[in-house]
């Protein structure tokens, strides 16, 4: 619900879709909802968009930028700074135009993917054509086999996707995180007391809690050999809820050496799937070599929608040497 009045702001009343080089803007608005609107504070790249637009309608009169008249509704991806974007509609009614409807397409599962020996495979999906396989996020090969060879020389993430006889993409597969350099495991454990759940599948002597009540601030230093830049993220368990639905995702605030870093997400895996273990989102970071500190908590906006409820189970934090 917060993701389709978001969506409906964004993409329909403000127009902003996304391009490899620039940001369109053009509205949709039908005259029931006219008026002024105001989005403030929007980030895109390296600027920040204070964007109204006046009036309805599907046709823009005017669009301008600081004042100043653009030639098209186009904001180019190099912008820097704060700039105001000001749109006056033609307020031309729309109404009785006719709804494209189009027939509802369901894509193919998306592959499980094991490594071993420099190769990942995968089972045959029913339905496939080919297969899509993704390197750092860029497409590298399309592919009928279900296999493909990598070469183990830096820091990689992979990932498939399925497409079927009329080219429908599935969603990828779990990232395949490939490195030449064997990640750091730090056990929680190691410094708060551990969890007694009994929960099973777990790395090390045990796991911890974090929850509303317990284990809220969680600090604790890593020695490092090199100075580099890694990646971070937690192994943890969530079995507060099925993994496409409800609101239990545990929420934290990630700080790297007194530096707020972002939030560090644990969505539910699943209903009392309490021993199902999975990583977390990732953070880019630069440690230095020597000790770093490392401080997960617990703040007033990490609150979720549940309230009540912002509990998981952590195994170990994971340290990925980027080459």
């Amino acid at each position: 619900s917060m993701a389709g009045n978001l969506s409906m702001v964004h993409r329909v009343f403000m127009g902003i879709s996304f391009n490899e080089d620039h940001l369109r803007i053009q509205p949709v608005i039908p005259k029931e909802y006219g008026g002024t609107k105001n989005l403030k504070n929007f980030k895109y790249r390296n600027a920040i968009l204070n964007i109204e637009v006046n009036g309805y309608g599907n046709e823009i009169d005017v669009i301008m930028m600081d004042g100043n008249k653009l030639v098209a509704p186009v904001i180019p991806s190099t912008l820097k700074g704060e700039h105001t974007i000001t749109v006056f509609m033609k307020n031309n009614n729309f109404s009785s135009e006719k709804i494209n409807l189009v027939k509802n397409r369901f894509t193919l599962e998306s592959p499980i993917v094991t490594i071993a020996n420099n190769q990942m495979k995968w089972e045959p999906i029913p339905g496939a054509k080919t297969y899509n396989i993704y390197e750092n996020g860029k497409l590298i090969k399309t592919t009928a086999n279900t296999f493909f060879k990598f070469i183990s020389d830096k820091y990689k993430e992979y990932a498939v996707s399925t497409l079927d006889l009329k080219g429908f993409e599935s969603f990828t597969c779990e990232p395949i995180v490939i490195a030449n350099t064997k990640p750091l495991y730090i056990q929680l454990e190691d410094f708060i007391p551990k969890a007694t759940q009994g929960y099973v599948n777990y790395r090390g002597a045990g796991y911890v809690e974090i929850s509303n009540e317990v284990n809220t601030n969680i600090s604790f230093d890593i020695n490092i050999l090199n100075e580099d830049d890694y990646y971070l993220d937690f192994k943890y368990s969530n079995g507060n809820g099925p993994w496409n639905t409800d609101n239990k995702c545990a929420l934290r605030s990630l700080t790297v050496n007194n530096n707020y870093i972002g939030a560090t997400v644990f969505p539910q895996r699943g209903q009392d799937e309490w021993s199902d273990w999975g990583y977390s989102n990732s953070h880019k970071i630069h440690l230095k070599k020597g000790k770093n500190k490392i401080n997960l908590s617990l703040k007033n906006w990490n609150k979720n929608m549940n309230v009540g409820i912002n509990t998981a189970m952590i195994d170990f934090l994971r340290i990925s040497k980027i080459n």
